[in-house]
């Protein structure tokens, strides 16, 4: 189950990455699924809901890289899985009369995914999720939370998860595309170094 949980987190890391190269385009398709399919309240909050879900999804993943967290994130795997599942199966199953969004924009602009390949992809990965957390409620697993709300660990994924879709959001507009390219790779390096030696630093204070 470890191995799935891991899939998962790759899946969710790489979806953040690849909607954070060009944050703008990512809440486009936030406020259009927003205004055809959730809350009017929300219209307007596109680029906010962007970066907020850029960023969780990165948290989440990082997360689910200490065994001790996997049944926190499994949670929130579900719980956004859960959420995922409702647009693109009203987008899939019930599109407006101007018809069904092309893109659900899951993976950025670099893969493209049909309203139906959307809607199955987000079932699978709902199921995967709800399993795991079964599994582990099964398997009577700690929660750990109190020790998550301490552990810089949490804080540090958080901050990182930031970086990347801030860098888009500010300075997409303002570069031009191969420096920017080669800034966002940079960003990516530096993240996976600090994360790396956190998490190996963390562990042999374990030890």
């Amino acid at each position: 189950m470890s191995v799935v949980c891991f899939v998962l987190a790759i899946v969710f890391m790489t979806s953040s990455l690849l909607k954070s190269i060009n944050i703008h385009s990512f809440s486009m398709e936030v406020e259009e699924y927003i205004g055809l399919y959730l809350s009017a309240f929300m219209q307007g909050y596109g680029r906010a809901c962007a970066i907020m879900v850029c960023v969780m999804e990165m948290t989440v993943g990082l997360l689910a890289l200490k065994t001790r967290y996997h049944l926190v994130a499994n949670a929130m795997f579900a719980t956004m899985m859960t959420f995922f599942v409702y647009p693109t199966g009203v987008n899939y199953l019930y599109p407006t009369i101007f018809g069904s969004i092309e893109s659900c924009g899951c993976f950025g602009e670099l893969i493209h995914f049909s309203p139906q390949a959307s809607f199955i992809k987000s079932v699978v990965l709902w199921m995967l999720s709800v399993g795991l957390l079964g599994y582990g409620l099964h398997e009577k697993r700690h929660w750990n939370l109190k020790m998550l709300v301490c552990d810089p660990y949490l804080y540090i994924c958080i901050v990182v998860s930031l970086v990347l879709p801030l860098y888009s959001y500010f300075l997409f507009e303002e570069m031009e595309h191969t420096p920017y390219i080669v800034v966002y790779v940079a960003l990516c390096l530096v993240i996976a170094t600090i994360v790396c030696v956190s998490l190996r630093s963390m562990k042999m204070k374990n030890v």
